[in-house]
This record gives C-alpha cells, structure tokens and sequence, in this order.
C-alpha cells in the first residue's frame, strides 16, 4: 500500500497542500508547525476519524467551514482515489467517487497504521489502552470487524439502560434476557478474534524481542478474560459467567463481564511486564507490538499497512531506532516527524526530507 498523492485544504492549520509522497518522507520542523497535522490528514483518510480529538469540527481551518483530504494510492489490486469531507459538520467519505456509508469499506481500501508517543505506555498504561490496541489493529486486516464492534457497543449501550430500569421494575427481567443473550453471542466474537489475533501476534513479537535483546529474553503474551483473568474461553462457559454477574449487574445498573472489560498482559522470562518490567523493556515491548502488527497485516493483507510515525524516534534509544528504521526501510511507506534531522537522516540510506512551517510543505531533498 502506497500514496503517491496527497492533497490538503483546510485541515488544521494548513490552506492547501500538495505532495507526491516517496517510500521514507521525513517531516521536519520546529514545534507548533503542522507535522503532526500533516500526520494526521493521512490517518483520517485511512481510517475516518482522528486520533487526536473525538470533535471533526476540531480539524477544520479556522479560515474555513470545511475540509477536503484526498489520496491517490496504490494497492495490490491496482490505483485507487480516497476521499474525505467535512462540510456542514457533514462528514463523507468517497472511495472513486463513490460515497460510502460504512468505514469498514474503506478499511477494505487502505490500511494506516500509527505509532505515536502514547503507545510507548501501552504495557504499563491502563487496560483502555490495551483494548484500544487490539480493536485497532484487528480492524485493519477484518474491516468487518469494525461493525461487529458497534454493533456490540450499541447493545452494551441499551442493555445498560436496561440494567438501570430492571433494578427498579423486576417484570423487565425477561426482557434483559433477550437482551443478554444478544450480547454474548457479540461479547463472545470479539473475545475470540482478540484471542486469535495474539495468537499470531506472538511469534513475530518474539522474534522482534529477540532481535533487540539479542536472543537474551523470552516472551509470553496472554489474553486476560474479565476481573478474574481466565485465559481460556468456550461459548457456555461464556455464558455460564454472565449468568454469574447477573444479580450484581442489576445491583449496579451496569455491565461488568464482557470485551469492554478485558485486557492482555505481556510476561518476560517468566514475569509480568506491566507490573515488574523496567520502562525500558515496557517501551521495547511496545515498540515489538507494533513490529508485529506490520508482519500480520503483511501476511494477512499481502501488504503492509503505511506507518506514521509521529514524534516516536526522540522517545527510543539508538539500538530500538536501529532495529525500526531497518525493519521498515525500503519495506514499508513511511511518514515520520521529527525536530531533528541528524536523529534519522543518518539510519536511512534513501529519504524525502519536507520542511514543515506553518502549515506549508517544503521538499528539501
């Protein structure tokens, strides 16, 4: 997957931009200058939202009561145009000029991938944002994964209020049962597409720890299965457990078994990372997450998703940047921002250099 185009007006502070993209692009600039801006026009077209702010109203120009990103790419199936609109807080998405009404088609288009300074805390950070990460990536090689997705927040959402009522009106009962019901069979799904996508998430972690350690620590990865920490799941035990939650569930008024509630936990050696690791080997960690992800995306996509990476080489060491420009080098179309050059320009043999400054492009080299 690759952009050899990109235009973009009025998206953030930027009035107009125009760039024809190579393999390595290196944004550099000051601070407060666009580079992240820029990193955050190709996300929103490879994925719908911004990863910056829930509010699109946020991305438009100040100058301006609309935005317009577009992308010209290549794929394995040929050429393809995205593009994206905000007008009217009206936000539509036209894959060839073809409006589409669900983003899990566009995810059947284009693959983003994101590496941004957050994610250096996903080990130690809380569960959210390990849950964050599952779901994320999971979408980007099962775009239909997506819609499974809101189809079970949407029914958490109305079992929830469900739960509220019923605490109050016991002839409901029956009615929450359907409901419930609903809600495994979703709960379930996810559950075991998270489960299977560590599964082959783990050996490519594995050989990425192994390369940056030098084949001195050993990793685990394990999928933790509510308050409890099961790590094994079936359909009727599934639901032999909500039926468990069910009377403090109706105490509560809330939800308190189900995906939303799970997390993973990453053991080296034997130990748990989160809790016993020094925060070098938590970032190592999630720098391996994101290493692995590229090679199933690869292996699931038959290409590799394009990475952004945003602010991230100035939070690594020498030896962790070595391994990931060597890793995605000549592999992988990149986007990085840096402030400064002399931290990647010398890891890479061939590069786009772009001077950033307020909110226009620059082709250096």
């Amino acid at each position: 997957m690759n952009i050899y185009e990109i235009d973009i007006t009025n998206f953030r502070n930027y009035r107009h931009a125009n760039f024809r993209p190579t393999s390595f692009n290196i944004l550099h600039g000051n601070n407060a200058q666009g580079k992240s801006n820029f990193i955050e026009a190709i996300y929103y077209l490879g994925n719908g939202i911004s990863y910056r702010t829930s509010q699109s109203r946020d991305l438009i120009n100040w100058d301006s009561d609309y935005f317009r990103l577009e992308a010209h790419c290549t794929n394995d199936q040929g050429t393809i145009t995205i593009k994206s609109l905000l007008d009217a807080n009206e936000k539509k998405i036209f894959i060839d000029g073809i409006k589409i009404n669900r983003l899990s088609e566009l995810f059947k288009n284009i693959s983003v991938c994101i590496f941004e300074p957050d994610d250096l805390a996903l080990v130690k950070g809380n569960p959210s944002k390990r849950r964050s990460f599952l779901d994320r990536e999971i979408v980007t090689i099962q775009p239909l994964y997506y819609d499974l997705l809101k189809k079970y927040n949407n029914v958490n959402h109305q079992r929830n209020t469900l739960l509220k009522f019923v605490r109050r009106d016991k002839n409901l009962i029956s009615q929450l049962e359907d409901w419930t019901n609903i809600y495994v069979k979703l709960a379930y799904k996810i559950v075991v597409k998270r489960i299977e996508f560590l599964k082959k998430l783990k050996p490519f972690l594995d050989y990425y720890l192994k390369k940056i350690t030098q084949d001195k620590e050993n990793i685990d990865i394990i999928y933790e299965i509510g308050q409890i920490g099961e790590k094994t799941v079936d359909y009727n035990s599934y639901l032999d457990k909500m039926k468990y939650y069910k009377n403090e569930e109706i105490e509560k008024g809330n939800s308190l078994f189900g995906p939303h509630r799970d997390d993973f936990n990453v053991y080296i050696n034997g130990y748990n990372v989160k809790k016993y690791g020094s925060q070098g080997q938590q970032r190592t960690v999630a720098l391996c997450l994101k290493l692995a992800y590229l090679e199933i995306a690869k292996q699931e996509l038959g290409e590799y998703p394009i990475l952004l990476l945003d602010d991230v080489m100035s939070e690594l060491d020498m030896d962790r940047r070595i391994v990931l420009t060597n890793t995605i080098h000549d592999r992988i179309q990149t986007f990085i921002t840096t402030t400064d050059l002399d931290m990647i320009r010398g890891l890479v043999k061939k590069s786009t250099i772009l001077q950033i400054n307020e909110g226009k492009v620059i082709n250096i080299i």
